[in-house]
């Protein structure tokens, strides 16, 4: 709208100038120039007084959702670091660094008590510094803690081959040999964490390994010595497992493994055990058998010296077995029933000559009396 104005009036201006020229009168005036007014500031609109309000004391507030969100994040921070500091016997390394983070987790517990913002801004503060004091720990740690597993994972392998493994199953110890040579390197490279976290694979392997070789060696004399007829159920039960643990062992899973190896070696030595106490059940009884026999020839009476020897063994092996010793009351059982054996032939022989003697005996009595008689039938008859 302005600018049609100004227009206008320049327009008009124009027109007057031309005119004049054209009538030749007085020289034209110059018109003034237009003034254009500037646009009226416009007043900003009244701004409200802000009033001055006062800070609120955090201790006083209730905790907001930020400030729970960073409690329970610090929170399980220091959870992960102090679980795994000590998966890795940081208080057994480090005692004192150990009870530092401890002491800083328990004040953020302790600070964690009190349901209001300033309180959880402290108790996050005192994780985060625990969790950070658990992985320094930890850290220091490591070395030392993946050294031992080393060494317990030699003294692993050494205990599956004195179990006999290497003769039993040099495949399945090879295998675990592999996993073991993994985790050296991985240790001489400074990897700590893949070196543990492997050897103690290696380790599961040998000790499950020893388990096999020692339930392998139990059925071995279960089956040479006939014992199984002593306890077929526990027999049956251990074969089932020793194949199962097999199938998980070769499948990797090793956990299943090492139970069920585990279970398939107790109950082996479980019927080794009942079959050892049945083995020497049977020499007990043979002995005690051939002790009645001795008795009932009064061996005690005429090899007494004999009979008490055997006695004195048998006493023995009663004394073993008694104390679980089962194969080795078997032995003295046995040595009993040869000892009686023995001590009933000699009765039975001196009996034999006591009964000779006495026939003997009893023979010239009869003809004492028989040559009496008659000597008697003459004299009466001379009468």
């Amino acid at each position: 709208m302005k600018r049609c104005t100004v227009l206008k009036v320049l327009l008009g201006a124009f027109i007057i100038i031309f005119a004049a020229s054209c009538a030749g009168g007085p020289e034209p005036v110059e018109p003034e120039e237009p003034v254009v007014e500037a646009p009226a500031e416009e007043k900003p609109a009244d701004t409200p007084v802000q009033e001055d309000v006062p800070e609120m004391d955090p201790s006083q507030m209730e905790p907001d959702k930020a400030s729970i969100d960073a409690l329970n994040a610090a929170l399980a921070r220091a959870e992960r670091s102090r679980k795994q500091a000590a998966d890795l016997d940081s208080s057994s390394y480090f005692p004192a660094d150990w009870e530092n983070a401890e002491s800083l987790f328990g004040e953020g517990r302790d600070a964690a008590q009190d349901k209001n913002m300033a309180a959880y801004t402290k108790a996050a503060e005192r994780y985060t510094k625990a969790a950070e004091a658990y992985d320094a720990v930890a850290q220091k740690a490591l070395p030392l803690y993946a050294d031992a597993r080393r060494k317990e994972l030699i003294d692993s392998r050494e205990a599956a081959l004195e179990a006999g493994i290497a003769s039993i199953d040099p495949d399945r110890l090879a295998e675990a040999d592999s996993a073991a040579l993994s985790a050296k390197e991985l240790y001489d490279f400074g990897d700590y964490y893949g070196a543990a976290e492997t050897a103690a694979t290696a380790q599961k392997r040998y000790a499950i390994l020893e388990t096999g070789a020692k339930a392998y060696t139990a059925k071995s004399e279960i089956d040479r010595r006939g014992f199984s007829k002593y306890d077929q159920r526990n027999y049956a039960a251990a074969e089932n497992l020793s194949v199962s643990a097999l199938d998980a062992y070769d499948s990797g899973d090793l956990n299943t493994a090492e139970r069920e190896s585990s279970q398939a070696l107790q109950y082996y030595e479980t019927a080794l055990r009942n079959g050892r106490e049945g083995n020497a059940r049977m020499y007990s009884e043979a002995a005690a058998t051939e002790r009645r026999e001795a008795q009932n020839l009064k061996a005690h009476i005429a090899v007494k010296d004999d009979f008490n020897r055997a006695s004195a063994v048998y006493a023995e092996a009663d004394t073993q077995f008694r104390a679980g010793e089962f194969d080795a009351a078997a032995v003295l059982y046995e040595e009993a029933e040869r000892l009686f054996g023995e001590v009933r032939q000699l009765a039975a022989e001196k009996r034999r000559l006591a009964q000779e003697a006495m026939a003997k005996a009893q023979q010239k009595i009869n003809e004492s009396e028989k040559r009496a008689l008659e000597a008697d039938a003459t004299l009466q008859g001379g009468e």
